[in-house]
């Protein structure tokens, strides 16, 4: 099962990889795999079966209403689900103690499903109007069936055209012919809301989840009308929260080649190292499908792809790739994926005069791996533009009116980004370390300078502190025409244009004072992304249960690293102050059914969602760290728990680097530093939902 996220695509861009033949021309021969991944798009209704007191998958169960008929899904004449054609009842039970509030939550409001709690347990019910299950194992058990030929039901059909961001195909594949059976996929209809559920016991998921299918509006171009998942209940599977899933594969290395020929048109050619942590022969990536731009989708097409430098059949839909590979991997395994793909995927953001790729998937990236990789990447695009990616310049050249920009990360690491544009460079090396201060369109090296001088202290005191050195030798901090946010993927900071702005550059009706708003607290922002380079660039994570080990520890560290490096000790102490308050003032805003690990299984039906998982990740989640850091002073005497507390930090980078941390492993740290065991106070306020207490 795939995090569900607002991406994928209308129409299929599918191919077999022969020769150079481009996406767009359509393969003499349809291979095995796109044939049954559309079939499963599609299936034919076979006939009818005696219909079941109860069809279970998971912690699900759908009860038929007396009468209602029950009928056997195929494809490609096999089959694949069960068609509920008639009323029945869902019942699902959330067993997971700290699911259970957050599945509350998330489900409040909605007609379709009532709740009921008794014993630690949530019981969901809904009254189905019908429902359809993807699932071989069903399908193969449900008895005796009679034949009956009959077209797939409007409901059905309709659906499968408009959903978008979950879909049956993809994961009853990887579960078929990577060997690993038990996975089922649902939807339902009830009294006008569509709901659906996704049980995915496979090692690389293990995770169960009911969702709801939300439509886009019809007048939001291009997606009008589509219907995406949202998350209601999530539970593990014979697993808990806090033990991780196991990958599929590794990455251990890209080669990355983005050519920018005309307009917002590029070639990207990737080269992929990849190692089978275990027995793999269906390979499944993310890889933009079709990209929106100005209300319309372009398509993003494959035009060669081998696996070891031979041809590989393969589907490309819904923003997922999956590679047949030409033998089964076993684990520890490696092989060379090479892709070429190109579309239409540069858009000037509001017709500004740069374009940025960011953590979207523009090339190739992991789903159901996990990437540790090494990078080199090269970007070509016409003069006037300025070429950066992430990692250390090793070339920089401008020939025949095209500007290009080669790279190198050594990694480990789990991304690369790129940006060009209009841009002026101020760079300043210190002890061997350089920052390359770019400012959009209008050459501000004052403002540049001052950045820089601003990284270094910070830099400094990462280093100090953790006991690590910083992981970029090389670092672009680059300014994206937007106001109030920043990001800091690995060897890149983009920050927006307030870090380069002065009230007499502010122009404009509103704009000085959205400089203002947005430049209050700017030097704690700019050191919150610097520390993105120990949390998560260094000491690294993989689910999304331990986000907070990026945000939270990148805004706590930023803090503590504003008042050391701040030339004058008051005002050192007055920002952290400052930043205490507004980390208790989102604690405070926070709704009820939340705890910090579960932040990202927030559903997103509401704006609410959106903002109370940016108050815990940079709220509460820092906050929790105060807590810690006065609870440590409490009982081990104040001089003693300081050293503790920041013992504890160091501790976590130099024990986690280039390696993957889970929240589970910083309380067994903290249990080796002061010899107590901290999971009753984890369990409190980190997995589960108690009040914090800080003073001050």
């Amino acid at each position: 099962m795939r995090r569900f996220a607002l991406a994928g695509a209308v129409s299929w861009i599918l191919a077999a990889a022969a020769g150079a033949a481009l996406a767009a021309e359509a393969p003499k021969e349809m291979s095995a795999l796109e044939a049954e991944y559309r079939a499963l798009l599609a299936p034919r209704v076979a006939g009818s079966l005696a219909a079941p007191p109860a069809i279970r998958a998971g912690r699900a169960e759908i009860r038929p209403a007396a009468g209602t008929k029950v009928y056997q899904l195929q494809a490609l004449a096999r089959p694949c689900g069960l068609l509920v054609d008639g009323p029945a009842t869902l019942v699902y039970r959330v067993e997971e103690v700290h699911s259970v509030p957050l599945a509350l939550r998330n489900v409040d409001g909605l007609r379709a499903l009532k709740a009921s709690e008794a014993n630690g347990i949530l019981t969901l019910t809904a009254d189905l109007d019908h429902a359809a299950v993807w699932s071989r194992e069903l399908a193969a058990s449900a008895g005796e069936l009679t034949p009956e030929a009959r077209p797939l039901p409007g409901w059905l059909a309709d659906h499968l055209e408009r959903q978008f961001g979950s879909n049956p195909a993809r994961d009853m594949l990887l579960s078929s012919w990577n060997e690993d059976p038990g996975y089922s996929w649902a939807v339902f209809e009830s009294g006008g809301e569509t709901l659906g559920f996704d049980v995915d016991p496979r090692p690389q998921s293990k995770t169960e989840t009911l969702m709801r299918f939300d439509q886009v509006e019809i007048a939001a171009r291009p997606y009008g009308g589509r219907r995406y998942p949202q998350e209601l209940a999530s539970q593990p599977i014979a697993r808990a929260w806090t033990d991780p899933a196991a990958s599929l594969y590794v990455v251990t290395a890209y080669d990355l080649a983005l050519v920018n020929d005309r307009g917002e048109h590029a070639t990207t050619t990737a080269k992929i190292r990849i190692t089978a942590s275990d027995d793999l022969r269906l390979l499944p990536m993310s890889l933009w499908s079709e990209v929106a731009s100005d209300g319309k989708l372009q398509p993003y097409a494959i035009r060669r792809l081998t696996v070891n430098g031979a041809a590989a059949s393969f589907v490309h839909h819904e923003d997922t790739l999956l590679v047949h590979l030409p033998q089964r991997f076993a684990r520890g395994q490696s092989f060379e994926l090479e892709v070429e793909v190109e579309g239409t995927i540069l858009e000037r953001p509001e017709g500004d005069n740069y374009w940025l790729l960011s953590y979207a998937p523009w090339y190739p990236l992991d789903q159901e791996g996990l990437t540790r990789a090494s990078f080199q990447v090269s970007i070509s695009t016409p003069a006037p533009y300025v070429p950066f990616a992430s990692g250390a310049i090793s070339k920089r050249s401008s020939e025949n009116g095209v500007n290009t920009v080669v790279t190198s990360l050594p990694g480990p690491a789990e991304a690369a980004v790129a940006l060009a544009g209009k841009y002026n460079v101020v760079s300043e090396t210190r002890n061997g370390y350089t920052v390359n201060v770019a400012s959009y369109l209008e050459k501000r090296d004052k403002e540049a300078k001052k950045l820089a001088g601003l990284y270094f202290p910070f830099k400094e005191c990462y280093e100090f502190w953790l006991g690590t050195p910083y992981p970029f030798p090389e670092l672009h901090v680059l300014e994206v025409n937007d106001w109030g946010w920043g990001q800091a993927p690995p060897g890149v900071v983009f920050i927006t244009k307030e870090a380069f702005m002065t009230r007499a550059r502010a122009g404009g009706e509103d704009a000085e004072e959205i400089a203002e708003a947005t430049t209050r607290g700017f030097n704690e922002r700019f050191a919150h992304e610097i520390a993105h380079g120990y949390f998560p660039h260094t000491a690294m994570i993989a689910s999304t249960e331990d986000s907070w080990l990026s945000e939270s520890f990148a805004d706590y560290a930023s803090a503590v690293c504003v008042e050391r490096a701040s030339a004058d000790k008051a005002d050192g102490r007055r920002r952290f102050e400052r930043q205490l308050r507004e980390w208790k003032s989102y604690d405070a805003e926070v709704k009820e059914g939340v705890s910090i690990h579960l932040a990202e299984h927030l559903s997103g039906r509401r704006e609410r969602d959106g903002l109370d998982r940016y108050r815990v990740l940079y709220g509460r989640g820092p906050l929790a760290l105060h807590a810690l850091r006065q609870e440590l002073a409490a009982q081990a005497g104040e001089e003693t728990g300081e050293k503790q507390f920041f013992a504890f930090f160091r501790a976590y980078v130099m024990s986690f680097r280039g390696k993957t941390a889970r929240t589970a492993d910083l309380v067994a740290l903290l249990d080796q530093i002061t010899g107590k065991s901290w999971q009753p106070w984890f369990e409190k306020y980190v997995y589960g939902r108690e009040k914090l207490r800080v003073k001050g």
